[in-house]
């Protein structure tokens, strides 16, 4: 029962593996490619029939099986079916019937099998923030009462949040071990009301993170329904990009405020650049890169115009366009300046402005 090599049942019976893995095991895949699992589940009612078998992954339905009326009791299902997965994924099986009223009349639901892609637990972030909205509304709750334990009760909840936080900010826990074993230094949770952390934990709290698996990072964002992020560049096609824009080609132009937030020093220019990409193959991820232009300081804005494009680089607005296809702007026309260069942050025109004609 401690290991989880078990399933609830009020009737049926059902012996339930993931490539010959029972409830409570575990598969370790290595690499991020999707890949398939084999499941197998074997169910036997007699006491009702059962109408619906299921597979669940991470508490979603992956796969759903009606079964024909007068086949559902005292005789074996058995239900075989590849599942393909391309994440870390909990793996369940759960049979049932309806009665009449639509009340359930026959259940029965196993434990897990673990599916871990490099050593990554299952995560979903949307059980994540129930979870801590739950626990908000318990801090919330003991708050607004007095009893001899309050501090504690509520440090207690506090260090739980602390962990799942952690466990968010890092898109997912490792599979070895307890999330309760993230370090105190990392999560900063050894007492979460002290103000104070000694040098040791400081330097460990805020040393610098290796960057996350491009897998991991778009896994992280949180979209619209309807929506999806989707990697189309990334180092060395481009370089601190924070502002883009695409022209009537599907071309990508991105500013690259490699410069912020430092003016250049004296008798040196600007390295701000405004970068061109190109997806010559049509996959829709680019592939070519080139750098359009150089030398504007803090290019933050991007719109094109007429075979060209605008550039906001305070204190000027640029127009810059390429006449002999060679990917670079050999028109740089200013067309605007006066902003004020005196906060990166909070650029804004001046007097004396110029328009040149």
């Amino acid at each position: 029962m401690a290991a989880g090599q078990s399933f609830f049942t009020n009737g049926p019976l059902m012996l339930f593996t993931v490539d010959d893995k029972r409830p409570g095991e575990q598969i370790e895949l290595s690499g991020n490619a999707r890949q398939s699992v084999n499941v197998r589940v074997r169910v036997r009612s007699d006491v009702a029939p059962v109408t619906n078998v299921q597979l669940i992954g991470n508490g979603r339905v992956l796969h759903e099986m009606t079964v024909p009326e007068g086949q559902g009791e005292s005789s074996w299902l058995d239900v075989e079916v590849p599942l393909e997965l391309n994440r870390s994924t909990w793996i369940a099986a759960r049979a049932f019937s309806l009665s009449k009223n639509g009340t359930p009349d026959a259940e029965a639901h196993t434990n897990p099998v673990y599916v871990y892609f490099e050593d990554q637990a299952p995560y979903e972030r949307r059980s994540l923030d129930v979870l801590v909205k739950a626990i908000d509304s318990q801090i919330a709750f003991h708050k607004k009462r007095k009893f001899d334990e309050q501090a504690k009760v509520i440090a207690y909840f506090e260090k739980s949040r602390d962990i799942l936080m952690q466990i968010r900010e890092n898109g997912g826990a490792s599979a070895k071990g307890h999330p309760s074993g993230i370090s105190v230094a990392q999560a900063m949770i050894d007492d979460p009301g002290k103000r104070e952390h000694t040098d040791e934990e400081l330097r460990e709290f805020l040393k610098p993170l290796p960057p996350k698996p491009i897998e991991e990072v778009l896994r992280s964002f949180e979209t619209v329904a309807g929506f999806e992020m989707q990697l189309v560049a990334k180092e060395p096609l481009v370089h601190d990009p924070i502002a883009g824009c695409f022209d009537e080609h599907g071309n990508l132009f991105v500013c690259e405020m490699q410069d912020y937030p430092y003016k250049p020093a004296e008798g040196r220019k600007p390295i701000g650049t405004l970068r061109l990409l190109k997806d010559t193959d049509g996959d829709g991820t680019f592939d070519e890169s080139h750098v359009f232009a150089e030398h504007l300081l803090w290019a933050g804005g991007v719109a094109p115009w007429k075979g060209g494009v605008y550039v906001a680089a305070a204190p000027d607005i640029w127009y810059l366009k390429d006449t002999d296809g060679d990917n670079k702007a050999d028109i740089r026309r200013k067309v605007y300046t006066g902003f004020g260069i005196g906060n990166q942050q909070a650029m804004e025109a001046t007097s004396g402005t110029k328009i040149p004609y």
